[in-house]
């Protein structure tokens, strides 16, 4: 990625860290990212904030409120974010960064309260411009259940019904970029029709960057579409079986 010439900055969808943000994991993490020479924009996943450890039966152990804000306010000085969710803006599009931050929930993927009516606030205004979402988690019913947990309330994202309805109140919301399930390029739902949330909404999937075989995804912005694209790291190709066009009014 630091060879090519058109990239103006790199999203990671969160979970930065293995397990439950040990000193080890921060450092190795933050050597790895460090080695970009792009411009990063982090979001915080469920393993970034939620647990503290594990129990003997190797669960994991999740934190109360209070654990879990400190563990918010170290990824933002680890990371150098100043927000944990925020808005930028690339040529006519809006872009906006959310990150899992409830320190209550009992799901792995939830908003809090004052993110979803900072995220109201946000789309109102912004009503005439195309919008992307970056999420940790995907929206209900983007994947087929290919596994025991897809589409159970911790892999989507949450409140499901608030975030439905805000999606349904602002149709400039076009696409919605996520992480979480690892669902990897060789997955029939990687690039499938059932990607599309409520008939309008593209959702986006990314792999995990923990396999043998790693893939990135590309979003290029264009005045009038956006392109996506899927290279395989490990032989330096381009899928072009995965590229996708989405036309923007």
């Amino acid at each position: 990625i630091n060879g090519w010439d058109d990239v103006s900055q790199i999203v990671v969808t969160g979970d930065l860290v293995g397990s439950y943000g040990t000193d080890e994991e921060y450092a190795a993490a933050k050597t790895f990212f460090s080695g970009l020479n792009k411009p990063v924009s982090y979001i915080v996943g469920n393993h970034d904030y939620m647990y503290i450890g594990r129990d003997p039966n190797f669960k994991f152990i999740r934190g109360n409120p209070d654990e879990r804000h400190a563990k918010l306010e170290r990824f933002k000085r680890e990371f150098n974010q100043p927000q944990l969710y925020f808005t930028q803006e690339s040529g006519r599009y809006l872009l906006v960064f959310l990150s899992t931050d409830s320190l209550d929930s009992k799901v792995l993927c939830q908003f809090s309260k004052a993110q979803m009516s900072w995220l109201e606030e946000v789309l109102a205004k912004n009503r005439n411009r195309p919008t992307i979402v970056f999420a940790h988690a995907p929206l209900a019913g983007t994947l087929s259940n290919y596994n025991h947990y897809i589409n159970t309330p911790s892999f989507i994202a949450q409140p499901e019904i608030e975030i439905r309805d805000l999606l349904r109140q602002n149709p400039q919301v076009f696409m919605w970029v996520s992480g979480h399930t690892h669902t990897a390029a060789t997955n029939k739902d990687f690039d499938s029709p059932i990607n599309l949330y409520d008939g309008r909404v593209h959702d986006i999937q990314n792999p995990d960057l923990n396999r043998e075989v790693i893939w990135t995804n590309s979003l290029y912005l264009y005045s009038d579409k956006v392109v996506i694209k899927t290279f395989r790291h490990s032989d330096k190709t381009w899928l072009d079986s995965l590229e996708r066009t989405i036309e923007v009014k």
